[in-house]
């Protein structure tokens, strides 16, 4: 069963509304002004954050941006880690003799004006 994710326009939240199904889940976007947003901004990320509530601003009536609950951080592991190193080819001789040549032949810093 779908699962309401968002609340309906509270009175006195000027706009118009959207529904959208996303993932099974039915999912409420509120079209709503640029003023309105920069007005009550604290409360749009309360209601964005807490009821997963998600808004488009609009500028002249045109869409401008989408106020959306943030995404959590992809998930790696060091088990992802430990794959992905020993998928990467090993460097051949080559590299580490080129390598050591750019370090060796690096030009000299130039003195640091704000050392005293």
């Amino acid at each position: 069963m779908a699962q309401v994710r968002a609340a309906m326009l509270r009175p006195g939240c000027p706009g118009k509304g959207g529904i959208r199904v996303w993932h099974n889940q039915i999912i409420m976007e509120s079209h709503i002004s640029a003023t309105h947003a920069a007005r009550n901004l604290s409360d749009l990320i309360s209601r964005v954050r807490y009821r997963g509530e998600e808004f488009v601003i609009e500028r002249g009536g045109a869409p401008v941006c989408r106020l959306v609950p943030a995404r959590g951080p992809a998930r790696f592991t060091g088990a992802d880690l430990k794959k992905l190193l020993a998928s990467i080819p090993k460097p051949d001789a080559d590299y580490w003799e080129t390598l050591e040549d750019i370090v060796r032949n690096q030009p000299e810093l130039p003195e640091d004006p704000w050392r005293s």
